[in-house]
């Protein structure tokens, strides 16, 4: 192995024949590409801004805002602001992964 990635490369021939093949599905494209860090920060405070810095589930207002995906990106929610929503730690981390409809507010 002369340069190291010999293995990976490999795997990714075997892989792409395989798919190519029918034995594998072709994985599908979405629009859930993650955000650098310098992009999702300015991303987040034009969310609190337009928030007025208050969570927009219980009103409380946030000395430390989380920035809530409110359809999940597990959901098939996207980073797009219309799906972002300044929310404080409690009612964030308590909602964690939940739609709106399965979720019955902050937990104290």
């Amino acid at each position: 192995m002369a340069n190291g990635n010999i293995g990976r490369d490999k795997y990714r021939q075997i892989t792409r024949e395989l798919r190519e093949w029918g034995y594998l599905p072709i994985p599908e494209r979405t629009d859930k590409a993650r955000l650098n860090p310098r992009d999702w920060n300015i991303l987040r405070v034009i969310v609190f801004e337009r928030d007025g810095y208050q969570c927009v589930y219980c009103g409380d207002g946030c000395d430390d805002p989380h920035c809530d995906h409110v359809v999940p990106v597990s959901r098939g929610g996207t980073n797009e602001i219309e799906n972002l929503a300044t929310a404080c730690p409690p009612c964030n981390l308590s909602k964690g992964d939940k739609m709106l409809s399965e979720w019955n507010g902050r937990k104290f």
